[in-house]
């Protein structure tokens, strides 16, 4: 395994008008770091006017998180890897979920 000099740290909060409202944080996200030294970040930004979306964008972000490193743990070389084409797909797949 790759020696590493990333850290990963992430937080979804209230915003202020969630406060001020007394609604909950309708935001996520996911990251990883995989064996090879890749960092995958996923967000989500849940849209406050839908009834679950908290829910929607944590669904979301696992989603996206999940079909990227589906296809990055097959690919021996990243150079390789048609971003674009990866995260639309990892897009997709996410507002499916």
């Amino acid at each position: 395994m790759p020696q590493s000099d990333w850290y990963l740290v992430g937080a979804s909060v209230q915003g202020t008008t969630h406060k001020k409202n007394a609604l909950p944080c309708q935001d996520a996200h996911q990251y990883t770091l995989l064996p090879n030294g890749t960092v995958i970040i996923t967000v989500a930004d849940g849209a406050g006017s839908a009834a679950q979306s908290a829910q929607g964008a944590a669904m979301a972000a696992v989603a996206a998180m999940n079909r990227m490193v589906g296809v990055l743990q097959t690919q021996l070389q990243p150079a390789d890897i048609d971003w674009r084409e990866l995260l639309s797909a990892s897009f997709d797949y996410a507002r499916q979920a």
